[in-house]
């Protein structure tokens, strides 16, 4: 019988060494907690459900409902952990029985049918694919043919990929298959392939004896497509044509191939305007209006008929030999090459397609019976002796010459306008104002921070300014208007282009920082890691440094309430005492709370502080002490940041009491940040120069302000023991989130560290 079985994993982490009379009892401790968590969970079915107990030493399974069924019994939906309970299904694969065939023909009938609709209908099953080569035979689009269709059950598990493979090998023996023979064939599970077989069938035999799949199938098939499951019991049907394979040779004979040198604008007659646009979102014309000399080689690959064929069927085959021809001489064609070919028969009106520069050896090509033919004997049956040449080329077209055209007539367009702007006085308002709009509405306000493939319509004003000899002009015009919103801007839209390296612009960005960089309150020298406050190379914090060292009066003062190092001992032994009990709770299965670390020493100092008395802890263990807060330098850097060279200060705040040295300072937990020096909004602690200002005159909001980020490392379990903090949480919040104040438990997760003196506190020891 199928089945799911579920296995549950039980992790047990031991932290020391046991006796085996301890493991023993450890063992006996586990499997007791585990029968009182199934006894549990059997009581709650039972109340939910309402339903008796369960007694007595028996398997549970659970009822069997053919509407979770599916797939005829292939598969059973089950509920999900992961879904919440929401049921998923399940398979119950199972291979065919032994002494059974995986597969067998429950019914083979033969029909006739149009070679053209058969071959619709094979291309109708995979609308991602389209079947060219069915071109070959529009000579025999109406010719009945005979199809083999055959109504296979599965008897075991397949993909319908699977399934192809073995049918297709099947049919190739029973039909016979030769080797100047072609099998075409389909194959699918739905009604909807029965009924279009009906419609070609010319002999009314599939209606009659081919059953309806939909019904059958209902439960016995699972996706579409070619990946679509089949499972033991489903039907399969699978359609097979024999046809006369067609081969170039056997319709015409190739002649050696020809190249001709020529201009990418010669080759209006060849490229697909449609096609061209759609692929790379620029027009043909645009293309050659700007790449139109370049040279480009035209491959010509003649070829004579020998036997009657279409002409698309002599195009398609034509192309096939050219393709291979292609991918043995070049291998994988990079992405940037563009291919794009046709066949021409080579009447009169043809030969006038091509360019000058071709035409001659074009003409040479062909015959005069081939050149009499007017459009319309050419665009069907083609007869021996005709001439016809495929004429194709091999193009790369990238994300730059795309750029070039799209880009550069634009860019023209702009040169007259842009120097015109230029003319005016630089020192005037509104001479800058006006360039300024100018160069947002046309260009954009927000740059890219680098260069887009295909550059930009600025890089292709660049270029013009170049060429005419005016690139310095712009930058110099600029630079001494004085205006830093406009320098600014034509900074940042030069170093998105290819010109951002180019001397004249480099100097620009440099002279940009160094007027955004000037008037700083303090020296920040990145290479050395180090700030001179005030500039005064005599009050220098060097990285690790502490601020306050290098200047008093960097720092802000108050009076807090904490644990006296004293009692810290008494503190430490009441927390583990406690850890223990709780441990010794949760493995006797008193207590079914899931704790993480945190959680764990969190509930512990509840416990603690709840049972203060039992361990002579009282609010005479904590005193008032006055602390000085700092921050501790960890480090310097610059960011580019739209073109602007910001720097920023990475450190963290550190505490000591105020009569001691700032050696003995802590650090804060939590308050490590990196801070632009410059201020935003003028809004206290936006900038690391506005921080320092407001510590040197010592503003109120400052200690505010500053001692709420983080908090003293001792002071959380003052606070906490003072305001209930722990308690209130769990009360409230009905798990183990602090509410209230800025607390949080990893705060006080970090003063354990110190009460225990860099051990953790966790349920591991």
């Amino acid at each position: 019988m199928a089945q799911i079985n579920c296995h549950i994993p039980i992790k047990l982490r031991i932290v020391g060494e046991l006796s085996d009379a301890q493991l023993e009892q450890l063992g006996q401790t586990l499997v007791r907690t585990l029968q009182a968590r199934l006894a549990l969970a059997e009581r709650t079915i039972a109340a939910r459900y309402n339903l008796a107990d369960w007694a007595g030493a028996h398997e549970v399974r659970e009822a069997y409902d053919p509407a979770y069924a599916d797939a005829g019994g292939a598969a059973y939906q089950i509920p999900s952990f992961d879904g919440q309970g929401q049921r998923v299904s399940m398979r119950l694969a199972e291979p065919a029985p032994k002494g059974v065939r995986p597969w067998i023909i429950r019914i083979a009938i033969n029909f006739h049918a149009h070679v053209g609709e058969f071959l619709e209908f094979v291309e109708s099953l995979d609308p991602t694919r389209t079947l060219e080569d069915k071109v070959l035979y529009i000579d025999l689009w109406d010719q009945l043919r005979w199809v083999s269709l055959w109504l296979v059950q599965v008897n075991q598990d397949y993909t319908l990929t699977e399934l192809e493979q073995v049918l297709f090998a099947r049919a190739l023996q029973l039909s016979k298959v030769r080797n100047n023979q072609v099998l075409a064939y389909g194959l699918g599970t739905t009604e909807n392939i029965r009924q279009q077989l009906i419609e070609i069938d010319q002999d009314r035999r599939v209606a009659r004896e081919i059953p309806q799949m939909g019904k059958h199938n209902a439960r016995r098939t699972y996706g579409s497509g070619p990946y679509s499951d089949i499972y033991a019991g489903g039907w399969v049907l699978f359609a097979s044509m024999v046809l006369p394979k067609i081969e170039l040779l056997d319709v015409a004979t190739p002649e050696f191939p020809i190249q001709v040198a020529l201009k990418l604008r010669d080759l209006d007659f060849l490229i697909p305007a449609p096609l061209f646009e759609q692929n790379f979102g620029l027009s043909w014309t645009a293309y050659i209006q700007e790449w139109g000399n370049r040279p480009a080689t035209l491959f010509l690959q003649p070829v004579t008929v020998v036997k009657k064929v279409h002409q698309l069927a002599l195009e398609y085959l034509t192309e096939q030999m050219v393709l291979q021809a292609l991918r043995n001489v070049q291998g994988a064609a990079p992405d940037s090459d563009s291919y794009f070919g046709r066949l021409f028969v080579l009447n009169r009106n043809a030969l006038d397609k091509f360019p000058a520069a071709a035409r001659s050896q074009v003409n040479a090509l062909s015959n005069d019976t081939t050149r009499r033919l007017d459009d319309l004997a050419v665009s069907g049956d083609l007869f021996p002796n005709w001439k016809a040449v495929f004429a194709y080329v091999v193009l790369t077209i990238d994300e730059e010459s795309l750029g070039a055209a799209r880009y550069h007539p634009q860019a023209r367009h702009l040169l007259p306008l842009l120097l015109t702007k230029l003319s005016g006085d630089e020192g005037d308002d509104d001479w800058q104002r006006e360039l300024l709009r100018f160069l947002r509405d046309t260009f954009g306000s927000n740059p890219p921070t680098t260069r887009p493939d295909g550059g930009s319509v600025f890089e292709y004003v660049l270029v013009e300014l170049e060429a005419h000899g005016q690139l310095s002009l712009l930058f110099d015009k600029v630079e001494a208007s004085g205006n830093f919103g406009l320098l600014h801007l034509l900074v940042q839209l030069a170093l998105s282009t290819s010109y951002a390296s180019q001397l004249r612009v480099q100097l620009a960005y440099q002279r940009l920082n160094q007027r955004y960089n000037t008037g700083w309150e303090h020296t920040y020298r990145i290479k050395e890691q180090e700030i001179w406050l005030k500039h005064d190379p005599d009050q220098v914090v060097r990285r690790g440094g502490i601020i306050a060292e290098a200047n008093s009066i960097y720092s802000v003062v108050k009076d807090e309430k904490r644990l006296k190092e004293s009692s810290i001992p008494k503190m430490r032994k009441a927390l583990e005492a406690e850890g223990q009990a709780l441990l010794k709770r949760i493995l006797l299965g008193q207590d079914q709370k899931q704790y993480n670390d945190e959680e764990f020493a969190l509930a512990a100092f509840n416990e603690v502080r709840k049972n203060a008395q039992k361990y002579n802890i009282s609010n005479n263990d904590f005193e008032t002490v006055t602390i000085e807060r700092s921050a501790r330098l960890l480090g310097i850097e610059v960011k580019v940041e739209e073109a602007l060279e910001r720097i920023y200060v990475t450190y963290e705040f550190v505490e000591k009491d105020k009569d001691k040295p700032w050696s003995t300072a802590e650090t804060v937990p939590n308050s490590k940040r990196t801070q632009f020096i410059g201020a935003f909004g003028g809004r206290v602690g936006e900038g690391f120069e506005q921080m320092l200002w407001f510590w040197e005159y010592n503003k109120a909001a400052v200690v505010i302000e500053y001692f709420a980020i983080g908090v003293s490392a001792l002071a959380v379990i003052a606070v906490a023991w003072e305001v209930g903090i722990v308690a209130g949480a769990v009360e409230l919040a009905g798990g183990w989130t602090v509410v209230g104040i800025s607390i949080g438990i990893s705060e006080l997760f970090y003063a354990y560290r110190i009460i225990f003196k860099g051990e953790e506190f966790t349920w591991r020891g």
